[in-house]
This record gives C-alpha cells, sequence and structure tokens, in this order.
C-alpha cells in the first residue's frame, strides 16, 4: 500500500516536527500515568495555538526550535501538509481526551491517550508518520 499524504506549499524542519512529537508524547504520558491530569491541558492549548496561529505562538515548538539549535542539529525540509493534518489529529483526539475525562468516562480518554501517545512514538522514534497512513481513510470519509 503507497502511502498518500495532504501536500502543502510551505516546508517544515523534520527535526523540529519530530522534536514536537516527543514532547507531545512526554506530555500525554503523564497525563496516563501521574494525578497530574491538569497537564493534558498544555497538549490542548499548544495544538490550538498550532492550529489558529500557524504554530508562531506554539511553545512546544519553541522548545523544539531551541533544542534543534542546542543540539546543533542541521535543518532538513520535509512538506508540512503532513504535519498539519498530524497536528490536527493530535488536537481532535487531544480534545476528545478532555472531554471524556472530565465527564468521567476515563477509560476512553485513557484509550485515546494512548492512541496519540502511540502516533507519537512512531513520529518521533521511528520517523513514520501515522497522518499519511490515516489519511487516505479520512479523505474518503470527508469526501
Amino acid at each position: 500500500m503507497s502511502l498518500v499524504c495532504p501536500i502543502s506549499e510551505n516546508y517544515i524542519d523534520e527535526n523540529i516536527a519530530r522534536i514536537n512529537a516527543s514532547i507531545t508524547l512526554l506530555i500525554v504520558l503523564f497525563f496516563l500515568f501521574t494525578p497530574f491530569k491538569w497537564i493534558i491541558f498544555l497538549a490542548l492549548i499548544d495544538f490550538l495555538l498550532r492550529r489558529i496561529l500557524d504554530g508562531r505562538f506554539s511553545y512546544v515548538s519553541r522548545i523544539s526550535k531551541f533544542t534543534t539549535g542546542a543540539l546543533g542539529l542541521k535543518k532538513i525540509s520535509i512538506n508540512a501538509g503532513p504535519k498539519l493534518f498530524a497536528a490536527n489529529v493530535g488536537f481532535a483526539l487531544t480534545v476528545l481526551m478532555v472531554v471524556f475525562y472530565y465527564t468521567g468516562i476515563t477509560s476512553v480518554a485513557y484509550s485515546l491517550g494512548g492512541i496519540l501517545a502511540f502516533f507519537t512514538i512512531l513520529e518521533s522514534f521511528f520517523n513514520i508518520c501515522a497522518a499519511c497512513i490515516l489519511y487516505p481513510f479520512v479523505s474518503k470519509f470527508l469526501s
């Protein structure tokens, strides 16, 4: 099966995208395995900032940019389309996690957190974009 990814005119740094995923993974793991459930709002707010303001005020992206500079990582330009779609999927999952958790349906919230953690692990450690796997199914469903 060949992957079909959303395409954009814009390009982003792959290293920053992967570090963004790693930071999101840490937030989700804190939500899943500590009593600090409010931390999921950090992910929700950051996804919202990336979605509405094109990432300019995303604190996760700012930390990632600082980290790539501090580590001396060279910029690797990739198409932004798949990562924007992935951020939208992350935003949707995070909204659902918050809704289900705070309405008492915690098992669904934790399951969604597990899915988001899995997606971020794929991106962070294996450079596998789950958005490119999901996109053909979502685009068929929405069209």
